[in-house]
């Protein structure tokens, strides 16, 4: 027998409130404004970028699918919270080498306002050439978050630009 209604118990300014809802009712779009995951982007790298062997580099993710604040700067590759949306986030990120071989520890990092957050680390004895990170932060207004790489090859690397390999994303946790 399917369910129709479903009793619930809340607490309400103190007082337990014991209610009976609808399943079947349609859900009230007005009451969810303010509920969704934004601002969000999702940014990726449209051409090569080289980093310098031994050398701590902010990838500049240049291009946007989408940015639902317009809080994302393409020309430094940083996201940066607006104003009255401070909170916990989300982030992931992806790169890839332009090379498969000869691989020595590289890492890719998290960084806010300029300060390492999270790092990821791929050993030399690791057979692939790409890497991702991801994290949640508690972000202030203003504070942003950028992506580094870092390898010590020997010599200078690419992180591929495309949509589909180097990339990076996030939303505000709702």
């Amino acid at each position: 027998m399917p369910l129709t209604k479903i009793q619930s118990l809340g607490i309400t300014d103190g007082t337990i409130v014991n209610a009976d809802i609808n399943a079947s009712a349609a859900i009230d779009s007005t009451k969810l404004s303010g509920v969704a995951n934004t601002p969000s982007f999702r940014a990726f790298l449209n051409a090569n970028q080289t980093i310098a062997n031994n050398t701590d580099t902010i990838i500049t993710f240049n291009s946007e699918t989408f940015d639902t604040d317009s809080a994302f700067n393409t020309a430094n590759g940083r996201f940066t919270v607006p104003a009255g949306k401070a909170g916990k986030y989300f982030f992931f990120a992806q790169c890839q080498w332009n090379t498969g071989t000869d691989f020595e520890p590289y890492n890719i990092n998290i960084k806010k306002n300029g300060s390492r957050q999270h790092y990821g680390s791929v050993d030399r004895n690791e057979a692939s050439n790409t890497f991702f990170i991801s994290s949640i932060l508690d972000l202030a207004v203003s504070d942003y978050i950028e992506i580094a790489v870092y390898h010590v090859l020997g010599s200078s690397l690419d992180v591929v630009g495309s949509t589909d390999v180097s990339y990076f994303f996030g939303y505000k946790l709702i």
